[in-house]
C-alpha cells in the first residue's frame, strides 16, 4: 500500500502532540493545524481521534521491536547489546511522556488499553526469549532467573525518571551510566569484590557469566 504524505504528516504531528500534551488536552483541530491538511482530510483517513492513537501505539510497537531485533541479531558481545536495549527502553520512556500514557490508560475507548497489554505482552515474551537464548549460549548465569533481570530493568527504568534520584546527578547521563556499572558490576570493588555464598555454591557478583565474546 502507498503512502499517503497527508496520512503521515497526521500521524507524526498527533505523535510529537500526544508525547508532549497528553491526549486529552489535544483536539482533532489542533492536529489538523500542526499537520497543515483540513478536518476533511482527517476524516478520510481516521474515523475519530481514537482511531488516529491506535495507529499510534501500532507504530510505536513496531518501531520498538524492530530495533529491539536489530540489537539483539546484531554481532555485538552481549552485555553490549543490553546496554543498548536499556538505552532505547530508557529513550522510549522519556519520548512518550507521562501525561500521553495516563490518558490512555483513562480512555473511553474498550480497545486502547487491551491493546497497550498485548504490546506489553509481546515485549515481555521477546525480552524473556533473548534472555534465556543468552542462558543457553552461557552469556547469563544459569542460576539467575530471566523473569528477575526483566523486573530489576524494569524498575531501573521507574528509577532513571525519579526526579528525586536525579537531583544527585549532573545530568541523565551521569545517572544512566551509574545505573549501568551497577547493573553490570554491583557495589563491591577490588579484593572486596569476592563472590558472595549463595545456594548450590558461590554467586558471582553481577548477573552475568563472565563470557563477553560475540553472539555466535
Amino acid at each position: 500500500m502507498e503512502a499517503d504524505p497527508k496520512r503521515d504528516r497526521l500521524v507524526t504531528s498527533a505523535r510529537t502532540l500526544f508525547f508532549k500534551h497528553g491526549v486529552r488536552r489535544i483536539s482533532i483541530e489542533e492536529i489538523c493545524r500542526e499537520a497543515d491538511v483540513s478536518k476533511m482530510t482527517f476524516y478520510k483517513h481516521f474515523k475519530d481521534k481514537n482511531d488516529l492513537i491506535r495507529v499510534i501505539l501500532h507504530r510505536l510497537f513496531e518501531e520498538g521491536n524492530a530495533r529491539h531485533r536489530a540489537i539483539m541479531d546484531s554481532e555485538a558481545p552481549f552485555p553490549e547489546k543490553i546496554q543498548s536495549i536499556i538505552r532505547l527502553k530508557l529513550e522510549q520512556s522519556e519520548a512518550v511522556g507521562n501525561d500521553f500514557v495516563k490518558d490512555l490508560h483513562r480512555s473511553s475507548d474498550p480497545d486502547i488499553v487491551p491493546m497497550m497489554e498485548d504490546m506489553m505482552r509481546r515485549s515481555r515474551d521477546a525480552w524473556m526469549s533473548d534472555f534465556a537464548d543468552a542462558q543457553r549460549r552461557g552469556h547469563i548465569r544459569p542460576e539467575i532467573r530471566p523473569e528477575f533481570i526483566l523486573y530489576f530493568i524494569d524498575r531501573m527504568m521507574e528509577m532513571f525518571m525519579d526526579e528525586k534520584l536525579q537531583e544527585h546527578y549532573g545530568s541523565r547521563r551521569e545517572l544512566l551510566l551509574e545505573m549501568m556499572n551497577f547493573f553490570f558490576y554491583g557495589i563491591l570493588s577490588g579484593a572486596g569484590n569476592a563472590r558472595p555464598e549463595a545456594a548450590g555454591g558461590n554467586a558471582p557478583a553481577d548477573v552475568f557469566s563472565g563470557t563477553s565474546g560475540r553472539n555466535g
